[in-house]
């Protein structure tokens, strides 16, 4: 009698978890949305960006003159260097300036964005997948290229090629600074690379 009670409780156990698992697998279904074309066009770029180990690019930041910058990895991190002192340091979307302490960190942002690091801005775009707010990209063409702009945040833009999805530059417009990068030059991760000639 005692087998069949225990027998018979756990039977009701495991319908009443199956039934929480099918209760939570519909809630799971209902909540996610389906990949819009702006998720597929900024899955693309990420998958780009993570091929990618640095960059070089010209900046302008406060309509002055262009400077070079490169974003090179360091330290398991991402090195900026713009121009003939500035240096940074670029940890997933946390950025510091490396040899004195400085209290600008929106023109310290601006200006790792500017340099199109492929980390930073690859965490950047990772997030706003995860999030549940929608996407926001637009077809446009950039210096006659066809492109698409990924709007990262409310101040800053992604341009990336409609062909291949590279980076091609970056905007970075709030109410104290603006600022536009062309990137120039990119080069892939050598492990990606071997990766990919394994694979062949």
């Amino acid at each position: 009698m005692r087998g069949a009670l225990r027998s018979g409780g756990a039977l009701c156990a495991g319908l009443a978890l199956a039934a929480v698992i099918g209760a939570g697998g519909f809630a799971l279904q209902t909540t996610l949305r389906r990949p819009s074309p702006a998720d597929r066009i900024a899955v693309r770029a990420l998958l780009q960006l993570e091929r990618l180990a640095g960059a070089h690019s010209m900046v302008a930041l406060r309509g002055e003159r262009r400077e070079a910058a490169f974003c090179t990895p360091w330290r398991g991190r991402e090195l900026v260097r713009l121009g003939p002192e500035e240096r940074l340091a670029v940890a997933g979307v946390h950025v510091h300036q490396l040899g004195r302490r400085t209290d600008r960190p929106v023109e310290l942002a601006a200006e790792a964005d500017l340099a199109a690091c492929p980390h930073l801005l690859a965490a950047e775009l990772d997030g706003l997948l995860r999030s549940p707010v929608p996407l926001q990209v637009v077809s446009l063409r950039w210096h006659g290229r066809p492109a698409y702009a990924i709007r990262l945040s409310a101040i800053v833009r992604l341009y990336v090629a409609r062909e291949g999805f590279g980076p091609l530059g970056v905007s970075f417009v709030s109410r104290s600074l603006v600022g536009r990068s062309a990137v120039l030059r990119t080069w892939i991760n050598p492990s990606r690379r071997r990766s990919a000639a394994g694979r062949a």
